[in-house]
């Protein structure tokens, strides 16, 4: 029915459709699917473009709907303008306590004219545990901010100079730093749902990278195509940093790649002068046109493996999958030059390195689990102060398990606060790892049979750091310590 009345432009039904939508009864799984039909029509019929004034207002009344796939939608069907987004605000939709509609309000906020008044409402928006805990929040978050950054960048310097770990941040603090500098995780697993715009920003890439069971082999992180792109990736045993501009190759290739697990810095500058760094060691320059002019295509950031044919960016001769592993400290980071440098002092990939750095020989723990005993198979291991570690956790159990590093004497507290997600709904869905400071870094929930490693750097400070299972009940009798000297 609904095709058929936007075919045939059938405005009789009007009135009609402003009742179906004004019905506020829900069905038992809290859905009202002809109001959310309706609101499509009449955007279909084209009475949502300012000129129909009592339709705009039964879409203003929807947004209060008992239904969140009515509010959620009738957010979608209405124009960009000042109206609308006063609206919005009045409704308080930013936050609805509907994740969906709440996520569906600050995109849609993202398209609207900019305005003060969302842009103070997106501070404290920012400061909420459950939106930073989302797994998609964050960047709706900051999708909003790039349109209503006012209140942000009048607090930037506050916000933006922390100290702290990037784990450690909260979201208004992430927020402040990506309005000065663009930072993504690089992991394999887990794509970048909104790719960025490369077009005029700095690159830069670093990461540490050490052997699985094979060779090291394969594409690390790759966007754009043959014509306009770049990548970072392993073949014949060398590193090999590629950026293609209208058609042109420009590289940088190592040598024979260290044996152990090694840190990698990657970058293209402001200049066109491309960077490769492995230990904090140069290992070449090359100078391109420039940074990129224009948004890349396809725009999708691939980690761990690159496309073939055309849609790639260089001729692999082993595969693009990536065979190693790629440590949880991975990132792209994006820099416009003429941005306010603020980080400047903090960030040492200004010069195209980062903050990792070698120091001393990289370290490979295998940590397994004894069968039924809810035991780690190794009570304490021993690393060097600023030592690259990886980590190979294994479990052969017959259950799920995690393992989770702390600092020295949060023993207890980590514990504690594991079991206090024994009685959240979203505790597995965080891998019942607790969201607190004293935690160093984490896997995720290993199934049987199944492993994970953690690649990172071993903390600075000597000390007894406990590392546990914060499955709940596991962290009193499944605990070990890593001693750092």
């Amino acid at each position: 029915a609904q095709r058929l009345i936007v075919e045939n432009q059938n405005k009789d039904v009007i009135n009609q459709l402003y009742k179906l939508i004004d019905d506020k009864n829900v069905d038992e799984i809290g859905l009202n699917a002809p109001a959310i039909h309706a609101l499509w029509t009449l955007h279909g019929l084209g009475e949502l473009d300012g000129s129909n004034k009592d339709a705009i207002r039964i879409v203003h009344n929807a947004l209060n709907h008992t239904s969140p796939g009515v509010r959620k939608n009738a957010l979608k069907v209405l124009p960009h303008n000042q109206e609308s987004l006063d609206a919005i605000l009045s409704a308080d939709l930013i936050r609805d306590p509907d994740m969906a509609t709440r996520k569906a309000a600050l995109l849609v906020a993202s398209e609207m004219p900019s305005s003060p008044i969302l842009a103070e409402q997106l501070i404290s928006v920012s400061e909420s545990e459950e939106n930073r805990n989302d797994a998609y929040l964050p960047q709706a978050v900051f999708a909003a901010v790039l349109t209503h950054p006012q209140s942000f960048s009048s607090k930037a310097v506050d916000y933006a100079s922390t100290n702290k770990a990037d784990s450690l941040l909260t979201l208004t603090e992430r927020v402040s730093r990506g309005l000065l500098e663009e930072q993504y995780n690089l992991d394999t697993r887990s794509a970048i749902l909104y790719p960025p715009d490369v077009s005029g920003k700095e690159i830069k890439i670093s990461g540490s990278i050490s052997k699985g069971n094979n060779d090291l082999e394969g594409v690390i992180v790759a966007q754009g195509n043959k014509e306009n792109g770049y990548s970072l990736y392993i073949q014949d045993k060398s590193l090999i940093w590629l950026v293609k501009q209208d058609g042109k190759a420009y590289q940088i290739k190592s040598g024979n790649l260290p044996e152990e697990q090694f840190i990698v810095n990657a970058s293209l500058l402001e200049n066109g002068e491309m960077q490769l760094q492995i230990n904090g060691n140069n290992v070449g320059k090359a100078k391109t046109q420039g940074l990129f002019t224009n948004p890349l295509d396809p725009e999708k950031i691939r980690v761990g493996n690159d496309n073939s044919g055309d849609k790639g960016v260089a001729d692999y001769t082993a595969g693009t999958w990536f065979r190693g592993r790629l440590g949880k400290d991975a990132s792209l980071s994006l820099k416009d030059p003429s941005a306010s440098g603020i980080l400047a002092s903090q960030d040492a990939t200004a010069t195209g390195t980062s903050d990792l750095s070698a120091s001393g020989s990289a370290v490979v723990i295998k940590m397994g689990v004894v069968q039924h005993e809810m035991k780690f198979d190794k009570i304490n291991f021993t690393v060097k102060a600023g030592q690259q570690v990886t980590i190979d956790f294994e479990n052969r159990d017959f259950m799920q398990h995690n393992l989770v590093i702390a600092k020295p004497g949060t023993f207890e507290t980590v514990g504690k606060a594991s079991d206090e997600l024994a009685r959240n709904p979203k505790g597995a869905e965080q891998n019942f790892v607790p969201n607190i400071p004293e935690i160093i870094i984490a896997t995720p929930l290993v199934d049987p049979n199944s492993s994970e490693s953690l690649v990172f750097k071993a903390p600075d400070t000597p000390g007894d750091y406990p590392y546990i299972c914060t499955v709940p009940g596991h962290w009193r009798i499944m605990n070990g310590i890593m001693k750092v000297e």
